[in-house]
């Protein structure tokens, strides 16, 4: 088995529930860590690290996939 590590930190990027948010806080609570995303409509979300990082529901999106995204969005215009 091979493992992988990114760092998660503010200004990552992920899909949680096929949308596409961003990190845009980090906080240590007596609860564990926990990070606030913020979506495309500017909504705030509040979630453990660990429900972000071993969720089926979230994926790590990759700086090739947010340039493809960009990319395409301008082809559409």
């Amino acid at each position: 088995m091979t493992r992988a590590g990114a760092r998660v930190g503010v200004g990552t990027h992920f899909r949680y529930d096929g949308e596409t948010v961003e990190v845009v806080e980090m906080a240590a609570t007596t609860a564990g860590n926990e990070v606030v995303l913020k979506d495309r409509h500017g909504r705030l979300l509040r979630l453990s690290l660990r429900e972000l990082l071993f969720s089926d529901r979230a994926t790590l999106r990759t700086p090739n996939e947010m340039i493809f995204q960009v990319v395409g969005s301008l082809r559409g215009r």
